[in-house]
C-alpha cells in the first residue's frame, strides 16, 4: 500500500471491513462531508442538461497528489480555494450561505492529502472540488454506509438552515479502473436551486472524492469513469 508520503511501505493485507479501514474510511469521510451547504449558490433559472461525450470538447488535467489525469470541459479552469470563495461571495446575496461558504473554504483547506478546485469560467457557481482521502477499498456495504452518512449529514446541516432537499440517484459501480460510488441531490432554499454530486472513487490504491456543484444538473459521470491514474 501507499503511506501518507505517497511511499510504497509493506503491509498485511487489509480488507474493507477492518479496523484500519473503518478508521481510514471514517476520516475520509470527515473531508469528504465539508462542503455539503455551497450548492445553494446556484441560480433560480437553470438551463438543460447536456449528455453524450465528444474528447474535443474536454481538456486533460494532471492532478499531482493523484498522480494522474482527469477530464473536464474545456469551460472549466483551475483556481484556488480563495479565487472560489471571491467569486462565490460575489453571487449570493443571503447571509446564513455566505456563513457556509466561508466555513465550508475554511475547513477544505485543512485536508491533509491534497485537493484541487476546478471553476466554469465566467460562472463560479458551478465548480468541481477534488480531495484525497485515507485509501478505501469500496464495496457495496462501504457505498451503503457511506451514502447513509451523507445523507444523515445533510439532513442535519440544510434542516438547520431551512433548505428542501430531495437525493436524485445513489449507486455503487465498478469499471476496469475504479470501484465508486455516487450520490446526487437536488436542493432549494429561499428560491435558489442547486444540484450536488458527490462522487467517492477507489483506484490504484488511492481513495478521492469529486464534489460536483453544476446549475444545469450536469455531473460528469462518464467523465469520471475515465479518470487515468498511475
Amino acid at each position: 500500500m501507499l503511506s501518507r508520503d505517497g511511499k510504497a511501505v509493506a503491509c498485511q493485507p487489509r480488507t474493507a471491513h477492518s479496523p484500519t479501514v473503518r478508521h481510514n474510511y471514517n476520516q475520509s469521510m470527515k473531508y469528504t462531508l465539508i462542503l455539503t451547504l455551497l450548492v445553494f449558490i446556484c441560480c433560480n433559472n437553470p438551463k438543460k442538461s447536456s449528455d453524450g461525450f465528444e474528447a474535443k470538447n474536454f481538456n486533460e488535467h494532471h492532478i499531482d497528489f493523484l498522480d494522474g489525469y482527469i477530464l473536464l470541459p474545456k469551460t472549466y479552469e483551475r483556481t484556488t480555494p480563495e479565487g472560489l470563495r471571491e467569486n462565490l461571495l460575489k453571487t449570493v446575496q443571503v447571509p446564513k450561505l455566505k456563513d457556509q461558504i466561508n466555513k465550508g473554504i475554511d475547513n477544505l483547506k485543512t485536508a491533509p492529502y491534497g485537493f484541487a478546485v476546478f471553476a466554469e469560467k465566467g460562472n463560479y457557481a458551478n465548480y468541481i472540488w477534488i480531495r484525497k482521502g485515507e485509501y478505501v477499498p469500496l464495496d457495496k456495504e462501504i457505498a451503503n454506509q457511506y451514502m447513509g452518512m451523507l445523507s444523515e449529514r445533510i439532513g442535519q446541516e440544510w434542516g438547520a438552515i431551512g433548505a428542501d432537499y430531495k437525493r436524485l440517484e445513489n449507486k455503487f459501480m465498478q469499471t476496469n479502473k475504479a470501484d465508486i460510488v455516487k450520490i446526487k441531490y437536488r436542493s432549494e432554499i429561499d428560491g435558489i436551486v442547486g444540484f450536488q454530486t458527490q462522487f467517492l472513487i477507489s483506484s490504484k490504491l488511492k481513495t478521492f472524492d469529486f464534489l460536483v456543484v453544476n446549475q444545469q444538473n450536469e455531473d460528469f459521470e462518464q467523465l469520471i469513469k475515465r479518470t487515468n491514474l498511475n
